[in-house]
């Protein structure tokens, strides 16, 4: 637990802050500071993983007339992220408040029926529950001899051994390949041409032989191994299944003839599918004198992803932590660049945390996912539709690649690799389109030579690093959910979804190669024949893809039920493998893909979808949500930087102990809730979650998301509001939507549309800026490193209590674009008690000068202060006094406001520019204090007064040089200095391309702003500075020479939008009189600090400056007796004398004073009057 801390706020302008004990809950106007997160808490761990704690906060009974929530991010590498100190992307953020009390709302929970094990459900599932399939149908060609035209042929091998191969039907499949030499061929007596058909010589009778296949090719290699052979390029001559009748010689008649070029060596490619065991047909065969063959059989499967809902968890068996050496190997083919991962072993969101190899979003682009800083990507040409060896190790700082046994890359990389389940098929939320097979894990960083050696071929004991082997996944298994592991770890894995087993095709088997010098006997037929073509049917079945599905069998109720009850409507009951039904199974064309043939397929039964609805007492509430800033080379400040956010209609939950959620690990939290005791202008009675969630645009659009909700109004309430908090995320389409297009959103009640509003965010005004990403572009509700908008909606003059209404929110029609992307929404209703008061104002903020974050771009200011007010008062406020100035001044300004605001609508007030003579020269303070609203006693007086600390502006002597220097786009460029009357004193714009500037300041003495803008031309472009790195626009600068030429100042060139600065000229803020900056204290009726004073007349002193020789003019409708005083600037009083009743008209004065600055106080029996005076001669 975290104790607080009471702040009394002081209604003076020289204020006291004082600190008092923990549960002295104080007066009203005294602040409760009630600390949180803080810089010194351990930054979360995993993927934007929030700050959670429960905390003391006062006691229900206490009573808050504002709560504000300070929300300060600061940078520092001990952020767990990414390795930057603030992080590098813009990410949401959301602050909760988790309440367990289920008194004011509870949460509506639902929960289907049934689901897909890897998510998502339909409305109706029809099903078998025994397998379905599909049929592949082929015409397979083959020759009929009718005439023999010519005839040639050339015999080798005469010995009488026995080879399996090529008909090793022993296992499913098989691959042989023979290779004679080109001098064998030669002196076998071989002709350069056309060869027409083999012979081989069988020695017995096995099984059939499906889908035999004969290819040949020219080859340079003079012998065969299982590590050089030929792997592609062949000639396909025969294809066909065969049955043999007998054994002996068996002819195969090519359907192409294979031309022959008379000088290359001659490789013979056999192979078959067969889909089952049987027994072999052997052949006679010779050996060679060299390495003549090599062949494989087996059954040898992989796993079929399907881009969507398949994977694999191997569990956290073979998975290997922090900076544990490893190797992770495996087969696989890239069926589509998605983001996916061929396997993610280790937990994103925390930097070097992730140990995972995914595919990027660019074609046979690759990267070795660590997380953050630690990643590195690397292109492997050929990836994409092609089955590859990938091979990642990594050991004593080093991450090494292997692409087909060949090093591709090396990074020196820092890891922490997190505690997690290993998958396969996935990485993050992006699932594989493509093949998985032969999968092995060791806790040792394998030596490539060893990776090349052993990539084709099964693990044995004969392996030199088997001692190191953590898992071993074949992936043969053909059938079931298991993953069988057969490293003897029994780390087996699960397939969800489930993958579907497939077996390798007969001309992609790569694994297990024998090497013989054995070949078979062979007969190379070369004859012309008058033949015709023929074909044999074959139709071949494949399994198709069964599903998973999570059953959810117990009861709900439209009521509470506890979330640990041990037959909550969430937990699973069964998990069922079934087919789906009540389609067809397809027979296709195996080489076209044409669909020839159908058969309905009859459901077994239905699952229809069912919701589970039933209630929580846990009800979050989100009250603010905040982007982080791009943080690549951002700098929040020592202290950080701090956002300020009204959370007053959360106050009930502000109470006891609070359990909160907040911020992400991107940067450190410091969160502190800041009430001010007292009446707030209307009591917060209830607050009711409506919509929560991320929905699609296209959901939203058609309603099947955050749809209307039917509320019965509190009988008890006196005023309703609804609070929307809406960010558009994520985009494509021509639109661009969510993130980067501007729409409309409505809310109706009871069918009446009755407000509507656009969710659009300017951003490059933002005041955390240059940030390292496009920080500039506008978005959907938010900006990076800034808050989202909260929209308010009073629903006062709709709805009555205790009425029944329906709420619908609605979105504008995306056409003629598609709703891509979706929006983060929350809506909440809000019942509030009667208003508290009738006459009350409040100072709400002090918007410039200020030291506050969020004004910093418009801070500091020599002209006129600007604050805002609010009506907090049934009665609307028409007239409110104002008196303002500087902590130590000489004298206070006064201001009469007048308007119209109705209850809780504000204002932001410009106040009349004055003198800042007699500020603190270290920490300068600004006041305000509100006085009688409607000229009427306010009836909560502690919130009419504000002070805050500011800065003086810069004071630049004359001839100051501003230099811009205009990039590629100085159509977008121009500059104004205004005076304090806002007339413009200097400008440029149509300014040319890449060209530099010089503009001299030379004004007379005065405060003035400079503006430098970055505008959109023609709707596009601009607003992103003078110097961009997501631009074509080229580098400009804009600088202050002084007048030698030597710097003054150099203005950041990434500013966004504008740059604003004031300054002055011959004038030094706070120290120096300046009667044109001077406001006027003497309004016709005006309220000092604490004293009524009645001023029916005004007070003229004139020349002034003056040379010591002065005149008094008092403009009154009855004279009155006059006393006129002359205080320095220490105050003493320099000169006194009673005048009697002047009368209407002058009074000259002449005094031996020095030069200085004087307070001239003339004083009636009524009222009191005063005024600066400057004697200079």
């Amino acid at each position: 637990m975290k104790q607080f801390d009471i702040l009394l706020r002081a209604l003076l302008p020289l204020s006291v802050i004082v600190l008092l004990a923990p549960r002295l809950w104080g007066q009203a106007g005294d602040t409760v500071v009630v600390q949180t997160f803080s810089f010194d808490d351990p930054s979360p761990q995993g993927w934007s993983a929030p700050y959670r704690g429960t905390f003391t906060f006062p006691p229900a009974s206490e009573t808050f007339e504002k709560v504000l929530m300070y929300y300060t991010l600061k940078c520092d590498p001990a952020t767990a992220h990414d390795s930057y100190p603030c992080g590098e992307w813009d990410y949401l953020s959301y602050t909760y408040v988790v309440d367990s009390a289920g008194v004011m709302d509870s949460t509506y929970k639902s929960n289907p029926t049934w689901r897909f094990i890897t998510g998502g459900d339909a409305d109706s599932l029809p099903l078998r529950y025994s397998p379905t399939w599909t049929y592949y149908q082929e015409w397979q060609p083959y020759l009929l001899y009718t005439d023999t035209l010519s005839w040639q042929e050339a015999s080798l091998g005469t010995d009488t051994q026995t080879l399996d191969a090529p008909f090793s039907t022993s296992a499913p499949t098989g691959r042989a390949q023979f290779l004679w030499r080109a001098s064998e061929l030669q002196t076998a007596g071989l002709s350069a041409g056309p060869i027409s058909g083999l012979r081989l010589d069988l020695s017995g009778l096995g099984s059939s032989v499906q889908k035999l296949r004969i290819r040949l090719k020219h080859s340079t290699l003079d012998s065969l191994t299982s590590s050089s052979y030929e792997s592609g390029g062949f000639t396909e001559v025969y294809y066909l299944n065969t049955t043999f009748a007998s054994t002996g010689w068996q002819s195969f008649a090519f359907t192409q003839p294979f031309v022959w070029d008379g000088s290359s060596h001659l490789v013979v490619e056999f192979s078959y599918e067969n889909g089952t065991a049987g027994q072999p047909s052997p052949v006679r065969a010779s050996a060679a004198t060299y390495s003549a063959g090599v062949y494989t059989a087996g059954n040898d499967h992989y796993l079929d992803f399907d881009g969507s809902n398949d994977l694999v968890n191997l569990g956290s068996g073979p998975q290997l932590t922090g900076t544990a050496p490893r190797t992770i190997e495996l087969w696989a083919y890239a069926g589509a660049f998605n983001n996916a991962g061929l396997f993610q072993a280790g937990p994103t969101g925390a930097t070097g945390q992730d140990f995972s190899l995914r595919t990027m979003s660019t074609n046979n682009l690759w990267r070795v996912q660590l997380w953050g800083t630690p990643d590195f990507d690397v292109s492997l040409p050929g990836s994409l539709g092609s089955w590859h060896h990938y091979a990642l190790t990594y050991e004593a700082g080093q991450a090494r690649l292997y692409y087909d046994g060949i090093l591709m890359h090396t990074e020196s990389v820092s890891i922490n690799t997190g505690a997690s389940d290993f998958w396969l098929g996935r990485w993050s939320g992006d699932r594989l389109l493509g093949h998985i097979d032969e999968v092995r894990v060791w806790d040792k960083a394998l030596d490539g030579g060893v990776i090349a050696a052993w990539k084709d071929r099964s693990i044995t004991a004969a392996h030199p690093d088997y001692a190191h082997l953590r898992a071993y996944y074949p992936l043969d298994e053909g059938q079931g959910l298991t993953a069988t592991d057969l490293s003897g770890n029994g780390f087996d894995g699960t397939l969800l979804g489930p993958p579907d087993w497939r077996r390798l095709p007969d001309t992609a088997l790569r694994r297990d190669w024998t090497t013989t010098a054995l070949r078979p006997n062979v007969v190379f037929e070369q004859g012309t024949f008058v033949s015709s073509l023929d074909s044999l049917l074959s139709v071949d079945s494949v399994q198709q893809a069964p599903l998973q599905v999570v059953v959810f069998g117990n009861p709900s109720s439209p009521h509470i039920i506890p979330d640990d009850h041990p037959q909550h409507p969430s937990l699973p009951t069964d998990t069922l493998l079934v087919w789906t039904a009540d389609t067809y199974s397809y027979v296709y064309d195996l080489n076209s893909g044409a669909v020839l043939d159908s058969v309905f397929i009859a459901a077994d039964t239905t699952l229809y979808r069912g919701l589970h609805e039933y209630y929580s007492n846990i009800v979050e509430y989100e009250i603010a949500r905040y982007i982080t800033p791009y943080g690549i080379n951002l700098d929040l400040g020592p202290d950080g930087t701090r956002w300020i956010f009204d959370v007053t209609d959360y106050a009930p939950l502000f109470h006891d102990q609070v359990y909160l959620r907040a911020g992400n690990n991107q940067e450190l939290l410091d969160l502190k809730f800041v009430m001010i005791k007292g009446t707030p202008p209307r009591p917060v009675q209830k607050i009711e979650n409506l919509w929560s969630g991320s929905f699609s645009y296209a959901s939203l659009w058609n309603d099947t998301q955050a749809r209307p909700i039917t509320k019965t109004l509190d009988p008890q309430g006196d005023a309703f509001r609804i609070k929307m908090r809406i960010s558009g995320h994520g985009f494509g389409g021509s639109s661009n939507c969510a993130e980067f297009c501007a729409r409309e959103h409505s809310l109706s009640l009871n069918s009446l549309p009755v407000f509507s509003w656009e969710v659009w965010n300017e951003c490059a005004n933002n005041f955390v800026y240059p940030q390292g990403g496009t920080w500039i572009y506008d978005r959907a509700g938010w900006c990076p490193g800034a808050e989202v908008t909260t929209f308010d909606f009073d629903l006062d003059n709709y709805v009555i209590p205790g009425q029944t209404v329906a709420i619908d929110y609605g979105i504008q029609n995306p056409a003629p674009y598609s709703p891509e992307g979706n929006y983060v929404l929350r809506g909440q209703l809000v019942t509030y008690g009667p208003p508290a008061h009738t006459v009350e104002v409040g100072i709400e903020e002090i918007i410039s000068p200020t030291l506050e974050d969020k004004y910093r771009r418009r801070n500091p200011v020599c002209d006129h202060p600007r604050i805002r007010i609010r009506n907090n008062g049934t009665e609307r406020l028409t007239k409110v006094y104002i008196t303002y100035g500087v902590l130590g001044g000489w004298a206070p300004c006064y201001y009469i406001w007048e308007g119209d605001l109705g209850f809780l609508e504000s204002e932001e007030i410009d106040l009349p520019r004055f003198n800042w003579l007699g500020m603190d020269e270290v920490a300068p303070v600004f006041y305000v204090q509100l006085d009688q609203p409607n000229g009427k006693p306010d009836e909560q007086p502690h919130n009419n007064y504000l002070q805050v600390e500011f800065a003086p502006v810069a004071r630049y002597i004359n001839k100051t040089i501003l230099e811009i220097r205009t990039n590629g786009a100085a159509r977008e460029n121009s500059f104004t200095i205004t005076d304090t009357d806002g007339n413009v004193v200097m400008s440029r714009d149509n300014m040319q391309n890449h060209t530099v500037y010089q503009d001299t300041i030379d004004l007379p003495k005065g405060c003035y702003t400079l503006h430098i803008r970055d505008d959109n031309v023609f709707g596009q472009d601009g607003q992103d500075g003078i110097s961009w790195w997501a631009n074509n626009d080229g580098v400009g600068h804009v600088y202050l020479l002084n007048p030698d030429g030597t710097f003054l100042k150099r203005f950041g060139a990434d500013f966004g939008m504008d740059i604003y600065e004031q300054f002055t000229v011959y004038y030094d803020q706070g120290n120096t009189y300046f009667p044109e900056l001077e406001c006027d204290p003497f309004p016709d009726t005006t309220t000092a600090i604490g004293d009524r004073l009645e001023r029916p007349a005004r007070l003229y002193l004139y020349p002034n400056p003056s040379p010591g020789a002065f005149t008094v003019e008092l403009d009154w409708d009855q004279p009155q007796p006059l006393d006129i005083s002359v205080y320095d600037a220490l105050g003493h009083e320099v000169y006194q004398q009673n005048h009697g009743i002047p009368g209407r008209g002058t009074l000259p004065l002449q005094l031996l004073l020095p030069d200085g600055i004087y307070l001239v106080r003339a004083k009636t029996p009524t009222a009191t009057y005063q005024q600066k005076l400057l004697i200079q001669r």
